[in-house]
């Protein structure tokens, strides 16, 4: 298991400093697996990458979570978290997941003021190194989390 707050640090350190290939070799030795990249569509409407890597790994609680890296010429465009939770019939642990990441957001970049959007609750954050973007809704019934950390060169 690797938490969310490991995995925020990680996240926000990485994206501005390392090279692509620095952080992927971190992910795949804190024991997360490489599966194959799918392009599902969803960053058609991002500037235009290299290369892109999926990993999986458990967060809090035991949840499945996938990262995904976006490359261009060797550098992080972008890298962040997707946590679809399952049904339950007694509650979701998508809140306390995500206050666990808007905490730890409005304390590196500052407090934001959430937009929502067709259900969904979105933050958007800055700072001079890193543009972060974090959201909360219901896909097919599911709760979904997603955390991302944007390199400022590219944004």
């Amino acid at each position: 298991m690797f938490s969310l707050d490991e995995t925020f640090k990680l996240l926000t350190d990485a994206v501005p400093a390392d090279k692509a290939s620095a952080l992927l070799k971190k992910c795949k030795k804190i024991g997360m697996n490489e599966i194959d990249y799918l392009d599902t569509g969803m960053d058609s409407n991002l500037p235009e990458f290299d290369k892109g890597y999926n990993l999986v790994y458990q967060t809090n609680d035991g949840v499945d979570s996938r990262l995904e890296i976006l490359v261009k010429d060797s550098i992080i465009m972008q890298a962040g978290i997707q946590i679809i939770f399952p049904f339950s019939l007694f509650f979701s642990k998508s809140k306390n997941h995500f206050k666990i990441l808007k905490v730890h957001s409005d304390n590196y970049y500052g407090e934001c003021l959430p937009m929502n959007m067709g259900g969904a609750e979105i933050l958007n954050y800055e700072n001079v190194l890193s543009v972060c973007y974090l959201s909360k809704m219901k896909v097919n019934g599911k709760d979904v989390i997603n955390f991302k950390v944007g390199n400022r060169k590219f944004w």
